[in-house]
């Protein structure tokens, strides 16, 4: 799984950072820092800034998904933190042209200066108080992207056909009226949405009535009454994606509530349509899990 992957290699290089860091704590206290020793600890920090770097392009695959934005607005945050010693390792640049006359003792030489303390005691802040709760607020909104698979193209009709199999029908009608809204030589995109919301309406609303949920035909109603009877197939991390799904389908489609025209692209339908699949996916394969039991 690449948020497993993510998570695991994230926590291992913040776990040997945060291990120099304390090394360097017990060495040398509140005294000043040699200058290899202050470059050593620079270096890891900013090995470990570039790493989350890294890590950011490869979440560009979940783009679209419901706590996408989320996940990159906290993963941003935690760059805020990291990149401030890579500014600061430009300033024990400066800081050691004050004593390039004694560079040949660089080993022995501690540097007491004022500024590399401060940039010190704000880099302490940063790696050992700061960062961990972040990376932990991190590692939560990609286990909830994590519920979701990426569903591709070719699996579609597979899905479809499982639909109809198990009694989804109508859900499969509109997914494929969906797939068929793009599909035309101009692509009707609001059509597109629509269907999905309409795909994902039914879904609830079948599954409520093949488990013996009451329906009132309003989704977030049902919704909440299907999570509320049966957390096995609706748990409150899948029932809020879920919502969110829903709320970008109704505001970009041609929902019949909505306040106001928005312009929409292609790229709106290609997200909303991907994670009306995916939505959809998760809740047929715990259903039959439901089913198997029986």
């Amino acid at each position: 799984m690449v948020v497993n992957s993510i998570i695991e290699k994230t926590q291992k290089e913040y776990n040997e950072l945060k291990k120099t860091f304390i090394q360097f704590i017990e060495k040398y206290g509140k005294e000043g820092i040699s200058w290899n020793d202050a470059r050593t600890l620079f270096k890891a920090c900013i090995k470990f800034d570039r790493l989350l770097e890294a890590k950011k392009i490869d979440l560009l695959r979940f783009k679209g998904a419901p706590f996408y934005e989320r996940a990159i607005k906290k993963l941003n945050e935690i760059l805020e933190l990291t990149h401030g010693p890579t500014r600061s390792y430009s300033h024990i640049i400066e800081i050691t042209k004050r004593i390039a006359n004694y560079m040949f003792k660089t080993e022995k030489i501690k540097i007491y200066d004022r500024n590399l303390d401060e940039l010190i005691t704000d880099l302490r802040k940063r790696i050992l108080r700061d960062l961990p709760l972040q990376l932990d607020e991190f590692y939560e909104d990609l286990k909830l992207l994590a519920q979701i698979p990426i569903y591709f193209p070719e699996d579609r009709l597979e899905l479809q056909s499982d639909l109809v199999v198990l009694d989804f029908k109508t859900v499969a009608e509109y997914l494929s009226d969906a797939d068929a809204c793009l599909l035309d030589e101009k692509p009707r995109i609001k059509d597109c949405l629509t269907n999905c919301r309409l795909a994902l309406e039914e879904m609830v609303y079948r599954i409520c009535s093949l488990l013996g949920v009451k329906t009132s035909r309003k989704f977030s109603i049902d919704l909440t009454n299907l999570r509320k009877n049966n957390p096995d197939i609706l748990d409150e991390g899948l029932k809020r994606l879920i919502q969110g799904v829903y709320g970008f389908l109704s505001d970009r489609g041609a929902h019949v509530y909505s306040e106001e025209e928005k312009e929409t692209s292609i790229e709106d339908a290609k997200i909303g349509l991907t994670q009306t699949y995916n939505s959809i996916s998760v809740l047929l394969d715990r259903y039959k899990r439901r089913i198997q039991k029986r």
